[in-house]
């Protein structure tokens, strides 16, 4: 018996989930998600132990990445890492654009 021989070039995965991506049109959804998950666990290392629970980075839209916070103190805190979170980024994710980071205060019923 003769063994078959495949002679098929290998795929790079890369390409094939970035494939997928393009033809369903997520790839910025996902890569939106993707700064969202990595700004909010820098933020979480970044900020004091008292305020990490009342600070969440919840969307990234318009070159702009919307920080949620409890209360006024929280807020401080977000901005004061702001920057440092911002470099960082750039450098996890060289090819977005990122004007700024908006902290806003969200009401008590977003934290339910």
């Amino acid at each position: 018996m003769k063994k078959k021989v495949y002679n098929i070039k290998p795929i790079h995965l890369g390409s094939l989930i970035d494939d997928t991506l393009k033809r369903h049109g997520i790839g910025r959804q996902v890569v939106a998600s993707m700064i969202i998950k990595r700004a909010d666990a820098l933020m979480q290392d970044l900020l004091a132990d008292h305020v990490k629970k009342d600070v969440r980075v919840i969307s990234y839209k318009n070159e702009v990445i919307t920080i949620a916070c409890r209360h006024h103190p929280a807020m401080q805190e977000a901005t004061r890492t702001a920057e440092d979170i911002k470099q960082s980024l750039f450098v996890d994710f060289p090819y977005i654009q990122l004007k700024e980071m908006v902290c806003k205060i969200f009401p008590s019923n977003f934290w339910e």
